[in-house]
């Protein structure tokens, strides 16, 4: 007879026979959402679409309107990198949220430490947001914008491969 927990999304079967334990096996999926492909796939729509944002407000017209009120550039710019961030945020909190809510919900784990996986993967999100942004400020191109925040991003997954490597050693 099978446990309620043989299939815990619909028709995935997660314990097979012979197979890890139910636990390890959400262990795993909550590291493949949160802070593997799925984190990765989240962080590059992220900068997708936010390096729209500031050559969009840069564009001829459009600058002009927002520059009518009395607000600093600075100001300006720090709005849009904080608008940056909550749309991250929501993303995030959909991307986790959701997972961890689908997996208490149907398996009945409940693991808090998987919510951690919020701020962390924000703080990334910020470091190639503000990469970005200073590409979209110098250029006023979106698409140089994505393209040296991605090398960006190479070069940090290098480093922390390399460090990896140092601290295995």
């Amino acid at each position: 007879m099978a446990s309620p927990h043989d299939s815990v999304l619909g028709a995935v079967q997660l314990t097979p026979d012979s197979g890890a334990p139910l636990g390890l096996q959400i262990f795993i999926l909550y590291k493949l959402l949160t802070t593997g492909f799925g984190a990765w796939i989240m962080l590059l729509v992220g900068v997708v679409v936010t390096s729209f944002f500031v050559p969009n407000m840069i564009r001829k017209g459009t600058l002009e309107l927002l520059l009518v009120r009395p607000i600093s550039r600075w100001r300006l710019l720090f709005y849009k990198y904080l608008g940056g961030l909550l749309f991250a945020l929501v993303l995030l909190l959909a991307l986790v949220g959701g997972a961890w809510l689908a997996t208490g919900l149907r398996a009945g784990l409940w693991s808090p430490t998987v919510l951690m996986a919020v701020p962390i993967v924000l703080l990334f999100f910020a470091l190639l947001y503000a990469c970005s942004t200073l590409v979209a400020v110098i250029t006023r191109a979106p698409v140089p914008a994505m393209l040296v925040t991605c090398l960006y991003w190479v070069a940090l997954f290098i480093v922390g491969v390399l460090h990896n490597q140092v601290e295995a050693s």
